[in-house]
């Protein structure tokens, strides 16, 4: 098995362990958590991935950030209004 197809697959079984136990919750923490598990398996798979995978996997990184950055924006004004 190659290394990328285990990170995908962790990935897979990582998403459907929320969805037993986050169905439900809101929309955003099932994200944000999906997005924390990302980032774990990111880091424990950054020694083994070529520069290739660590873009392509960059890019859904960032996306990730923007999402989170926006619940934030929209919980903080939630709170405040």
């Amino acid at each position: 098995m190659k290394r990328t197809d285990l990170v995908s697959m962790l990935f897979i079984i990582w998403t459907a362990i929320l969805i037993l136990f986050a169905s439900d919750a809101d929309i955003s923490l099932f994200i944000i958590l999906l997005f924390i598990g990302f980032l774990i398996l990111r880091e424990l798979f950054d020694n083994v991935l070529s520069n290739t995978h660590k873009d392509r996997l960059n890019f859904y990184l960032y996306l990730g950030i923007i999402f989170f950055a926006i619940t934030v924006i929209e919980k903080v004004m939630a709170i405040i209004g």
